[in-house]
This record gives structure tokens, sequence and C-alpha cells, in this order.
């Protein structure tokens, strides 16, 4: 417990992008690092109510569905004629 209490959580840092350093430009004074901004979430667009939702859902779960089904009969009649073709 003594080493919980002793972590601290601090906020995060800015990241910077570091240039690699060049031999040639000793004389030079060094350039302080560019700022790179985090990136950021683009803003979640919700349903307007809880039954729009679950229709949503229950269209994609039939859409789903009905391209399983249909690629079960696909594979199913190509392996029918694969199995004529041979004998």
């Amino acid at each position: 417990m003594a080493f919980a209490k002793n972590n601290r959580v601090e906020p995060p840092k800015p990241r910077t992008i570091a240039e690699p350093p060049m031999l040639h430009a000793i004389a030079e004074p060094a350039k302080p690092p560019a700022i790179v901004e985090p990136s950021r979430m683009p803003p979640v667009s919700l349903p307007k109510s809880e039954r729009d939702e679950i229709q949503q859902r229950i269209s994609n779960f039939r859409a789903h569905q009905e391209r399983f089904a249909r690629e079960r009969e696909e594979f199913a009649a190509s392996l029918l004629k694969r199995m004529l073709q041979r004998s």
C-alpha cells in the first residue's frame, strides 16, 4: 500500500518531434523541437433514441445474416458443381 501512495499521476505532456543531430552544424544554435498537438477524436453521432438504435442494430444484424446465407448458398452451389463435374 505504501508503494501505491508514493506514485503520482501527472498529466500527459505534449509530444515533440526531435530532429536528428547534425554533425556539421555544431556552431549553429539548437532549434527547440516542434510541438505536435495530440489528435482529437471526431465527435460521436448518437442515435436520437434507444428505439432508433435498436432498429439500426437489428437491420445491421439482418443484413449480416443475409450475407452469410448468400455466401453459404454460393459455396454449396459451387461445391455441388465441382462434384458433378468430377463424376
